[in-house]
């Protein structure tokens, strides 16, 4: 629930301060590559067709690490992270320009969501055993994001979510 209501106050946020247009739409390629932080620390990288002028479709790979020790003697937890989904986002820029008069062709404010696996390995060491295993689930996700277009090439763009925020630079193709 504390994440909803987070990714809710976001794209208000992302509303009162932006000015939106419509910077999405059919026929765009966008590759994103950026730092990812949710279970750790890692990169994101994501490629999205638009479909339509405010629907956009995809896929998303990232990878996270995670280790913590107790008080720098070695014993803790380590935990490595692989994902990779489909995602669908819903570009709404356009109403914003429409209901208020903003006109940017830069901005691109979206919302969506993500489905599939992640693949884990864990390893943990309490000083007297050592534990590993691995695990495989289907995460289901959700992100809001915004893209400011730098140039007709690249963008610089920003997503809050589940199950990993990211930032970082997007190349139009």
């Amino acid at each position: 629930m504390k994440k909803f209501i987070f990714l809710v106050f976001a794209v208000i946020l992302t509303a009162s301060i932006s000015s939106f247009s419509q910077g999405f739409e059919k026929g765009v390629n966008n590759a994103n590559l950026g730092v990812a932080i949710g279970y750790g620390v890692g990169v994101a990288g994501s490629y999205d067709i638009g479909i339509a002028d405010k629907i956009s479709v995809g896929v998303g790979v990232g990878a996270t690490i995670r280790n913590n020790s107790l008080f720098g003697f070695g014993y803790g937890y380590k935990g490595t992270h692989l994902f990779v989904n489909g995602r669908f986002g819903y570009h709404f820029g356009a109403h914003f320009n429409d209901w208020f008069g903003f006109d940017d062709s830069k901005s691109d404010p979206y919302v969506g969501a993500s489905i599939g696996p992640r693949f884990s390995n864990y390893k943990y060491d309490s000083g007297y055993t050592d534990e590993n295993y691995t695990d495989t689930d289907i995460v289901l996700g959700g992100f809001v994001g915004y893209r400011y277009a730098l140039s007709d090439k690249f963008a610089v763009f920003a997503e809050l979510g589940s199950p990993t925020s990211s930032a970082g630079i997007t190349f139009k193709l």
